[in-house]
């Protein structure tokens, strides 16, 4: 059985061994309180810092974007190209916003915040480059337009001018036209006036013998040459000088006599006809009547029958005959 002094002592232990677990469990309570308060102001200051870093974020974002917004204006390339900045800085923000919300990294949410100011900058000088360069564009084509329309002026007033100078050469050219035709009727006139009057138109035929002496005949088959004599009559208007006159023998069947290789050739009328002509006979002319011969020697058998000779001076047919062969 135990003694009153040996239960005493087993309830003083007790008693310490209580007072040393109370102690103990105080302490663990005063290091959990102590680490809840530190993890309490850890997340205080985790949530402080994330939303100054959101309102950062949002004011930096909302600022640019009004800034890009005071960049818009007419032109359409550059309301494009803020389109598409804004679009970039959105999907910046967002990654940035996803950051804070997922991640305590604030050095690298902060750099990424610093690269979004810098690349705000750069939208903005783009942006400012762009406006600077449509004002030179702006002023380029004002320079254009008006240069445009100097260019249209000159060219109304040119064109103007060509219809004053097409009408005045219509109008000089029509007086042209009207004098050249009073000059060809003029000319016609004249020439018609210049035109040598023939008259006494006499045709014999020759024989030649082989010494070249001419013995006259009348009958076709013993005829080698034919000797035209005419009279050029005076005329005070015809120039002095050379004149040419063409001989139009026609045989009895109705066709002119024509040896190309003997003189034979083609005359123009002064009415544009083209008359085939035998020979031709030239001479210096002096105003005064004269009389004159050619011999054409026509190498083919002549046919019987009454022949006609026509002769014309400066396109006219000045004189008329015939005369016959057996």
């Amino acid at each position: 059985m135990n003694s009153p002094k040996s239960n005493s002592s087993r309830w003083m232990n007790i008693g310490i061994l209580v007072i040393i677990a109370l102690l103990g469990l105080n302490a663990w309570l005063f290091y959990d309180k102590y680490q809840n308060e530190k993890t309490i102001e850890t997340q205080t200051e985790d949530i402080a810092e994330a939303e100054k870093l959101n309102m950062e974020l949002e004011k930096q974002y909302y600022e640019t974007l009004s800034q890009l917004e005071e960049m818009r204006g007419d032109n359409e390339e550059m309301n494009l190209l803020i389109e598409k900045q804004k679009e970039e800085l959105r999907t910046q923000k967002d990654e940035i916003a996803r950051m804070i919300r997922t991640t305590k990294d604030y050095s690298s949410i902060k750099s990424r915040l610093r690269d979004l100011e810098v690349q705000a900058e750069a939208y903005l000088a783009e942006l400012d480059a762009l406006r600077e360069q449509n004002a030179l564009l702006t002023e380029e084509n004002v320079k254009l337009g008006e240069e445009k329309r100097s260019l249209e002026e000159n060219l109304t007033q040119q064109v103007r001018q060509n219809e004053d100078l097409s009408a005045a050469r219509t109008a000089l050219t029509s007086e042209k036209a009207k004098l050249e035709s009073q000059n060809v009727v003029l000319s016609a006139k004249v020439n018609k006036a210049s035109v040598i009057p023939v008259t006494n138109i006499e045709v014999n035929g020759y024989k030649v013998n082989d010494s070249g002496k001419e013995s006259r005949k009348r009958y076709a088959d013993n005829i080698d040459r034919l000797k035209v004599c005419f009279d050029a009559g005076a005329n005070d208007v015809a120039e002095p000088g050379n004149e040419v006159f063409y001989i139009r023998i026609i045989s009895p069947l109705g066709q002119t006599i024509a040896m190309d290789d003997m003189g034979s050739g083609i005359l123009t009328t002064a009415e544009g006809d083209e008359v085939r002509f035998t020979v031709t006979k030239s001479f210096d002319y002096n105003q005064q009547s004269v009389n004159t011969c050619l011999s054409w020697d026509p190498g083919i058998t002549l046919e019987k029958g009454v022949y006609q000779v026509e002769v014309y001076n400066k396109g006219y047919l000045t004189g008329a005959s015939t005369f016959k062969l057996r």
